[in-house]
């Protein structure tokens, strides 16, 4: 699965003495998962396109960290790799203090 996306989520390295830890943004980090969950997967963008009746162009969309994406298109995603569980679409009532 070589394409332009291999340069763009580089592996994590320890940091070294003169570098700073950075944080990037939640959908980053979630399109980055989705990158790494298809390569251990051996997954193609077309058979994720197929899993989530969508066209190859849009899973393309959704990897590109460039490409604004919702969160609920990744978390579709995400879950069709089985990289996350469903949530309850029921809220919870909060617990009583007493």
């Amino acid at each position: 699965m070589g394409n332009w996306a291999d340069g763009l989520y580089p592996a994590p390295s320890p940091r070294r003495a003169c570098e700073h830890l950075v944080s990037v943004p939640a959908d980053t980090a979630a399109k980055a998962a989705l990158w790494v969950a298809l390569r251990e997967s051996d997954t193609s963008r077309g058979a994720l396109a197929a899993r989530l009746g969508i066209d190859e162009r849009a899973v393309r969309r959704v990897i590109n960290p460039c490409h604004r994406s919702s969160a609920n298109r990744i978390h579709e995603a995400l879950r069709a790799q089985k990289r996350v569980r469903a949530a309850s679409s029921r809220a919870r009532r909060p617990r009583s203090v007493k």
